[in-house]
């Protein structure tokens, strides 16, 4: 698909361009002027982003997901092993790589790993965040409003 973009981005425009040309001159050397020039390497500067910036967005795409499932995987096998004390880090890159194995993408590059283990942390003070957000709300709602409402507290304390 993409090689049929390229294919279309180039051609249409080239084909009109000498048709364009042709009437006025029969010489390729007329065709040399700085706004064809600049127009030329504009098509071809705008045909390699198409080609290999497409690339880098889906692999930034891709590390998102492999950053979100492998989170998963290591928060549920945390909940899993309460007792046992879990380098999330580790397991964390070793699920990173398994999913990217799995699915047949090559692994992750070191730069790649780094910004894998930064968004990680990200999820995880994200989720730590939600999770102390919701005891200060369940503390604010047990908490009497009233002095009549303090009283029955206490009252049921005793």
């Amino acid at each position: 698909m993409r090689r049929l973009t390229l294919f279309l981005v180039l051609a249409f425009p080239l084909a009109a361009l000498a048709q364009a040309a042709a009437p006025v001159a029969a010489s390729w050397t007329s065709l040399l002027t700085l706004s064809n020039i600049l127009w030329a390497l504009g098509l071809l500067s705008g045909g390699a982003t198409l080609i290999f910036g497409a690339n880098a967005i889906i692999w930034k795409r891709r590390l998102a997901l492999i950053v979100s499932h492998s989170f998963a995987i290591v928060e549920d096998l945390d909940a899993e092993l309460a007792n046992t004390k879990l380098d999330k880090t580790l397991e964390f890159l070793k699920a990173a790589n398994d999913f990217c194995v799995a699915n047949g993408w090559r692994s992750l590059k070191p730069n790649e790993v780094e910004l894998a283990k930064l968004m990680a942390k990200a999820k995880n003070g994200e989720a730590e965040a939600a999770e102390a957000v919701q005891t200060k709300a369940l503390i604010a709602a047990a908490m009497p409003r009233t002095p009549d409402q303090a009283a029955a507290i206490v009252a049921g304390l005793k």
